[in-house]
């Protein structure tokens, strides 16, 4: 593979690197609200503590409202990403091309599937796919 080949690669899989990065956000969004959720729950016996609980729950609220703030950031960038490679890859002239770029790219699909899909065998979708990125536009 050529470095051309290599950077067009690179930056077609920026977008399912974004849609990960999503993915572990979501993920400690899920595990802070369950902190926070279980932080609330203890303090609810009526007996004095020695800490400040109510700032311990504002710091709980901080670093969501931060993880939110990370969240968008990424979400739109994931879509400025998608539309991005969508456009290139709508530009190329042939339409093979693009539906492996598009379906292994955009979609996620693996290259047995997408043999599947256009009734070729996987050896030449790969080669149908280097050609691919040989024609795409970065």
């Amino acid at each position: 593979m050529t470095e051309s080949n290599r950077r067009k690669k690179k930056y077609l899989l920026s977008y399912w690197a974004v849609r990960n990065l999503i993915r572990n956000y979501d993920y400690q969004l899920a595990e802070l609200r369950a902190e926070y959720a279980s932080a609330k729950s203890q303090n609810l016996d009526g007996m004095p503590h020695a800490h400040n609980a109510t700032h311990d729950l504002s710091d709980y609220a901080a670093r969501i409202d931060k993880l939110y703030a990370r969240i968008n950031k990424a979400k739109s960038r994931c879509v400025a990403l998608r539309d991005e490679i969508t456009q290139r890859i709508e530009e190329m002239d042939n339409d093979t091309e693009k539906d492996i770029l598009y379906n292994r790219y955009i979609n996620g699909y693996r290259f047995s599937d997408i043999a599947d899909m256009l009734h070729y065998t996987e050896r030449h979708t790969l080669r149908l796919h280097g050609a691919a990125l040989e024609h795409f536009k970065y």
